[in-house]
């Protein structure tokens, strides 16, 4: 029984195919030729990262996360490891972008490729598009804000996967003592770092909370490590106003006492901002001067359930609060 044996086609690549080829080994013949020094890596990254305080700040970032907060490089120190690196290629694509069903959402994919040790990693990331609660449906505007977030996050994570974390950690370290300073430095810089965080959008009593201060004076270097990173997260598209500074439940028995000096001290003030307008009172007020209290004291009110006690309130709102005693008797029901 003779055996049939069939010859083997040999196929020649393509075209493409051997241009790409061509370039790769062009690449790793490159890289191969004039090597990569680790220490001259290591300066050159602590000199971007340490450049100036604005740069020292933005190569970390921190995210609120079931009730704790995680801290890590930012994509701004990713960006400076691959200048610096050397021979060293990332890319990013789109993969899917899904916006209708229940769970609207972008997939990008970031591929990293070490031409010297011909080493390569590819990662997918995946970010849900939330649409603007001024609009009923997901416009451009909103998927091109997921999309750009995603590929941050997986530009960032696919770098640091090709790159050392034992040149990554020195240097973001470095930019955390910069960024952060000293305590000769600090009453200078929490007020810089707050300023900042309001620009963004964040309430000062909120950004107290996030950190559990009473008071801009009882933010500590710890704490200003925290607030630097959630303003890095901010400028990034990692997260939001609404999460990274969410404030302090409000919760009726948390004002018990805070309207002690007040003529009525065991009715809570936000009782008495929520409750309807007593009958007795529209009988001496018109209906629109009611509104325009509520409208005016509910911010008011709002913004001082951050803090235990009058002792504890910044002297502007505690005067705030308490300097209209007509209207703060209409909201009472004490007429």
């Amino acid at each position: 029984m003779s055996e049939e044996l069939s010859e083997l086609e040999v196929v020649p690549p393509s075209h493409s195919d051997s241009i790409e080829r061509a370039s790769i080994d062009v690449q790793v013949a490159t890289a191969r030729k004039y090597g990569r020094s680790l220490s001259r890596v290591k300066q050159e990254m602590l000199s971007f990262a340490t450049l100036d305080e604005e740069t020292a700040q933005s190569c970390f970032f921190t995210l609120p996360r079931g009730g704790k907060t995680i801290q890590g490089p930012s994509v701004r120190l990713a960006e400076i490891a691959v200048a610096c690196y050397e021979h060293l290629r990332v890319q990013a694509r789109i993969v899917t972008t899904v916006t209708t069903g229940e769970s609207p959402h972008v997939i990008v994919q970031a591929q990293a490729y070490d031409a010297l040790k011909n080493s390569a990693i590819s990662i997918e990331k995946r970010r849900r598009i939330v649409k603007k609660k001024s609009k009923e449906t997901i416009d451009d505007d909103d998927i091109t804000l997921a999309t750009n977030s995603c590929t941050a996050i997986a530009f960032r994570d696919a770098v640091f996967k090709i790159v050392p974390k034992a040149l990554i950690t020195p240097v973001y370290e470095e930019a955390k003592r910069v960024a952060i300073g000293d305590v000769k430095s600090l009453g200078v810089r929490r007020t810089k770092v707050v300023e900042r965080l309001k620009a963004m959008g964040a309430t000062e009593p909120n950004i107290l909370h996030a950190v559990g201060a009473r008071k801009v004076e009882d933010i500590t270097l710890e704490h200003l490590e925290t607030l630097i990173g959630l303003g890095t997260s901010l400028k990034d598209g990692a997260t939001t106003i609404e999460e990274a500074f969410p404030g302090p439940k409000i919760e009726p028995a948390q004002f018990v006492g805070k309207v002690d000096k007040m003529e009525k001290p065991k009715e809570t003030a936000i009782t008495a901002i929520f409750s309807p307008i007593p009958k007795e009172a529209l009988e001496i007020f018109s209906i629109q001067e009611c509104k325009t209290y509520f409208d005016a004291f509910a911010s008011i009110v709002k913004e001082a359930a951050a803090y235990e006690s009058f002792a504890d309130m910044p002297d502007e709102l505690c005067e705030t609060l308490l300097k209209d005693k007509k209207a703060l008797k209409l909201r009472l029901g004490v007429v």
